[in-house]
């Protein structure tokens, strides 16, 4: 897999982040960090983000965490997520965000199949 700006800057998001991120979120984060460092190219699709993420879930770099009825949520292979994630607004937390109130706490079980 070749190394490309538009990569480079998805996995720098990925490895900044301490929760997995929906795709809208790795879209807007990528997009802004990429324009932050290619002056005059901010224009970034959501199928480049894509594109990008499917060899590196692939190659094991990444990962995907679903919730409760939402899209795939993705990050880093190596980052440590607790045995409970919070559910809001089509993004999982770490930790209840500020205002959490009610919601859905999911488990969320991850392995190989040998």
């Amino acid at each position: 897999m070749r190394d490309t700006k538009q990569r480079d800057a998805l996995r720098s998001v990925l490895e900044a982040s301490n929760r997995p991120l929906s795709i809208k979120e790795l879209y807007q984060k990528t997009q802004k960090r990429f324009a932050s460092s290619n002056p005059g190219k901010s224009d970034m699709s959501l199928a480049t983000i894509y594109r990008n993420l499917t060899p590196m879930l692939k190659e094991g770099s990444v990962r995907s965490v679903s919730g409760i009825g939402m899209p795939p949520c993705y990050c880093r292979q190596g980052l440590h997520l607790p045995e409970i994630l919070y559910q809001a607004d089509g993004s999982l937390f770490v930790e209840a965000p500020k205002g959490f109130v009610g919601g859905v706490s999911i488990t969320i079980i991850t392995g190989d199949i040998g």
